[in-house]
């Protein structure tokens, strides 16, 4: 199976944040910046090396829920332990705590 790159943004206005993990080993780095509609943050989930399938997610984050795109299907249904993963992160970065 061919392995695509992960592309981390880190330039303004990225904010580069959690690093969390697949549950097959690999590391994901959660990017977030500002979006044009004030309630949702774009979020990039980007592998920090090489992934199958696909090595970067595109959603929102309106500070209780993930955006139903296209790429968070995609993730929860080829890698659901990091669908969960990211949301918990993003609930606890939003809240303080674990959800």
């Amino acid at each position: 199976m061919k392995a695509y790159q992960g592309n981390p943004e880190n330039e303004p206005p990225w904010e580069a944040g959690s690093v969390i993990g697949d549950g097959e080993g690999g590391a994901w780095i959660i990017c977030s910046k500002p979006s044009n509609h004030p309630k949702w943050t774009t979020i990039k989930l980007a592998c920090a090396g090489q992934a199958s399938r696909k090595a970067n997610y595109w959603m929102g984050w309106d500070g209780e829920r993930v955006s139903e795109s296209r790429d968070m299907r995609m993730m929860r249904e080829y890698r659901p332990e990091l669908a969960r993963q990211l949301e918990a992160a993003l609930y606890e970065k939003s809240h303080g705590q674990t959800g």
